[in-house]
């Protein structure tokens, strides 16, 4: 994994990763979508979910469908997939939930090693990079303190990405 650059190169498919892809990668998928169309950059990017753990076919935790729907976003027809079971290519943007997920992501794809970032790192605002904690089997509070920290970091991505469209 290497660090986030400057200038990012021109992604077309923004892929988010966790664990199981019940709870944060298809918050964090969710919540770019809304930034993405806040910012008229969906002609631009295409965003997806997976895990690197997931069992193909699971829903959304429920906990994750009630707070996003909190949010307005509805959850509840999302299903798992798992990130080698995707196609990955070099315009693929691989955001990674921690930096276990970022490490595994490099091994499993060297090729991509390039494309691959934390999301705390890539749109942490330049502070201390911030993993994204699995609320999995957590109180609803936990799910709460993971989309609102999911809604700053991919609103970051989004300005990231905003400042880039006129280059792509």
């Amino acid at each position: 994994m290497r660090p986030p650059p400057t200038m990012l190169e021109e992604p077309r498919f923004i892929l988010f990763v966790c664990t199981g892809n019940t709870c944060r990668s298809p918050m964090a998928k969710a919540l770019m979508d809304r930034q993405l169309r806040e910012r008229d950059l969906c002609s631009l990017f295409r965003t997806g979910s997976a895990g690197i753990c997931a069992v193909a076919g699971m829903p959304a935790s429920d906990l994750a469908v009630e707070v996003m729907g909190q949010r307005g976003i509805d959850l509840s027809d999302h299903r798992a997939s798992r990130v080698d079971a995707l196609e990955i290519t070099p315009d693929t943007l691989i955001i990674a939930m921690t930096r276990r997920h970022a490490d595994d992501l490099v091994s499993r794809f060297p090729e991509h090693a390039g494309s691959v970032y934390l999301l705390g790192g890539l749109a942490g605002g330049g502070g201390p990079v911030k993993e994204v904690p699995d609320p999995f089997g957590g109180s609803r509070r936990s799910y709460e303190d993971v989309a609102c920290l999911l809604e700053t970091l991919t609103s970051g991505l989004a300005d990231l990405l905003a400042t880039r469209k006129d280059r792509i």
